[in-house]
């Protein structure tokens, strides 16, 4: 099925919130650091391996000052020794900075490969789209705090492994209201970020950065803006800047979408494990936003 509105609007609205969250957050740790071999738990077919950092989700957006993106990976093989190689190279299939993972073309080595590192920005908060109920994710879903760099970690993340902090965005609803004569529309969507962290500091501070963005306007990116390819790598091989992106576009106009309102709502890790939750230490909040764009649906 084509992607529709609120598809493209779901995907917009988590390159924005990601973007605010990293450049007035500042939550970011630059890092160096191994590679593991996860071939076995992923199936990309043969000449492919597969290789996870400890850590996910990197920054992908070179706008955020500061944050190391990574652009290339370094390979020990038994013929050629250490050799770094940029994102477009022809042993380089992917740089997948969601999952925190590397794939590689084996046909492509000389000898067998030994060893994989790179450089890279952990994200403090992941971010990513769910249509989970709110009920699962906080009372349900036994979520792992996130290694810390100094830790001594021999292993990279399953895909499937659950890790917080993290904040979830879902479409939570919609409407299209009469606006003209034509068939002009309103189109209303409700989005819930749904905040899981570590710390009451933590989450003061994204409430309040979100809570503030109340009458803003966001970018509407089109099917071939969109930064990722089918494996999660940088489109064209060409790493993101959401800033020059958006530079000079009326936000206003037909390429944005108007924050009409923003709720938030708080949980306390006290409150979490009154209703049994097996996350007690977690600090959560739910950010409500209301989003609108005047338009002719088609």
């Amino acid at each position: 099925m084509k992607a529709q509105f609120d598809n493209q609007v779901m995907s917009s609205f988590l390159l924005w919130f990601d973007n605010k969250l990293l450049d007035k957050g500042e939550g970011f740790t630059n890092h160096s650091g191994l590679f593991y071999d996860m071939t076995d738990k992923w199936n990309f077919g043969d000449n492919y391996n597969v290789y996870n950092a400890p850590f996910k989700q990197f920054v992908y957006d070179t706008s955020i000052n500061s944050a190391t993106v990574m652009t290339g990976v370094t390979v020990t093989d038994s013929v050629d020794g250490q050799v770094s190689y940029n994102l477009d190279s022809a042993e380089v299939f992917a740089i997948n900075p969601t999952e925190g993972q590397v794939i590689l073309k084996t046909d492509e080595f000389a000898g067998n490969i030994t060893q994989v590192s790179g450089s890279y920005a952990i994200k403090e908060f992941s971010v990513k789209l769910t249509s989970e109920p709110e009920e699962k994710l906080l009372f349900e879903t036994d979520f792992k705090l996130k290694p810390k760099v100094t830790q001594t970690i021999n292993t990279g993340l399953f895909e499937d492994q659950q890790s917080y902090p993290v904040i979830f965005l879902k479409h939570n609803g919609s409407v299209n209201n009469p606006g003209a004569f034509g068939g002009q529309e309103f189109t209303s969507i409700d989005i819930r970020a749904i905040v899981l962290t570590n710390s009451q500091f933590t989450l003061d501070g994204i409430c309040s950065i979100f809570r503030d963005t109340d009458d803003d306007n966001f970018y509407l990116f089109d099917a071939d803006e969109f930064p990722f390819n089918y494996v999660g790598s940088y489109n064209n091989d060409t790493v993101f800047n959401y800033s020059n992106t958006i530079s000079g576009v009326n936000l206003g106009g037909p390429k944005g979408m108007y924050i009409k309102n923003v709720t938030v709502a708080k949980y306390s890790a006290g409150s979490l494990n009154d209703y049994k939750s097996i996350n007690a230490n977690i600090y959560a909040a739910l950010i409500d936003f209301e989003v609108e764009k005047y338009r002719l649906p088609s």
